[in-house]
């Protein structure tokens, strides 16, 4: 499985994808992890894309050949999420995830 954590020294990236707490990178899409809100931890991501080496905020359209590695890109942020985050509880159910921190 093809899934990184940083970008590579030719890569730049959109400043309205900044701050983002986690960024998980596959060859053409990618997710960033980030609070909901200043004083909230509740984890949200974003899906965000690649062109020529640019990262920015995707508008979620690509051709169905990446699918795949949206697939893999996923798997990876829920394992992080289950080993890094607190489940977010509602009535005995979980809704999502929270960070342990608000850093």
């Amino acid at each position: 499985m093809y899934c990184r954590r940083e970008l590579d020294s030719e890569e730049s990236i959109s400043q309205e994808i900044k701050p983002y707490r986690e960024i998980f990178l596959g060859n053409i899409m990618g997710i960033v992890l980030r609070n909901r809100a200043k004083n909230d931890p509740h984890v949200v991501f974003q899906i965000i894309s690649e062109d020529d080496e640019f990262w920015f905020l995707s508008t979620n359209s690509s051709s169905s050949h990446w699918i795949n590695d949206y697939r893999q890109v996923l798997a990876e942020v829920d394992r992080w999420c289950d080993q890094n985050c607190e489940p977010d509880m509602y009535n005995g159910i979980q809704c999502g995830w929270k960070f342990k921190s608000l850093e």
